[in-house]
């Protein structure tokens, strides 16, 4: 079984550690909610809340995440 969300990108910051050449990316997701409108809504009604934050190191993968734009996030049970 596996679960559908919905998130909205409401942060990405790209930051430089020490002599690292390669920016590491901060995103960060928040869940839309109820109040919006369309499709927006229903998911927002079934994960009211609900905060994403993760760090990448390859730009390809950053350039992904754009600031308001929105996310399917889907949760599929993993083996060890």
């Amino acid at each position: 079984m596996s679960v559908r969300a919905k998130f909205r990108c409401v942060e990405v910051h790209r930051q430089y550690a020490g002599q690292e050449t390669t920016p590491v990316t901060r995103v960060k997701l928040q869940a839309v909610t109820a109040s919006e409108a369309g499709e927006n809504a229903i998911f927002g009604k079934a994960t009211p809340f609900g905060n994403v934050e993760m760090g990448l190191q390859t730009e390809e993968a950053a350039d992904q995440f754009e600031v308001g734009s929105v996310y399917y996030l889907d949760f599929t049970l993993a083996s060890e």
